[in-house]
């Protein structure tokens, strides 16, 4: 959801799989975001363990209502940015055979909570914003994709160097760094309170 993937299909957001129920219903004309408490993938896996969602001011449509579902439901934690505001649902309508289009707004989308996913002029308030906050700079935003369109295009590459390229795009992605961390820690903690 992050490190812009920025628009996300709604629909592909809608159900996890074919058997979970739908993370979007409507409501009184509104699209409301709804998510279980626990994951499940079929009937045979459930998902219990601990979830960190790293989104940005990219993340935007799909990804906010993933994301803002799993926060409200304290289901995950979110890292990153503030994310994009991008909850509105649009149709396009043919005027006179083809000739224009109409964009109309049809309606919104709402996390669980009730807070509208869309960013309005003038709202203080809008999209996803992060229980752990990791601004990156554009300097740093810039590495981290230099590295990275290293590593992704396939090549003959040595393995050393492969990882090696790899370990350097980890270390410049201070949010994955910062959600691997907070990873960590919520392990130690659960570890704790076992004992």
């Amino acid at each position: 959801m992050k490190n812009f993937m920025s628009v996300g299909n709604v629909t592909q957001s809608i159900k996890f799989d074919d058997k979970s129920p739908p993370l979007v219903k409507k409501e009184n004309g509104r699209f409301l975001v709804q998510v279980k408490d626990v994951l499940t993938y079929g009937e045979e896996l459930e998902i219990e363990s601990d979830l960190v969602v790293l989104v940005n001011q990219y993340s935007a449509s799909a990804a906010e209502i993933v994301s803002g579902a799993l926060k409200d439901w304290n289901r995950a934690r979110i890292v990153g940015q503030r994310t994009y505001g991008k909850g509105s649902v649009q149709n396009v309508i043919d005027i006179r055979k083809h000739r224009a289009r109409l964009k109309l707004t049809t309606a919104y989308y709402y996390l669980p909570h009730g807070r509208l996913l869309h960013r309005k002029n003038g709202a203080k308030l809008w999209g996803v914003d992060p229980d752990v906050e990791v601004v990156i700079t554009p300097r740093q935003t810039k590495r981290w994709l230099d590295i990275r369109r290293k590593t992704d295009i396939v090549h003959d590459v040595q393995l050393q160097e492969l990882q090696g390229d790899l370990a350097r795009q980890y270390e410049a992605d201070i949010q994955l760094s910062t959600a691997v961390l907070l990873l960590r820690l919520m392990r130690l903690q659960h570890r704790a309170s076992a004992a």
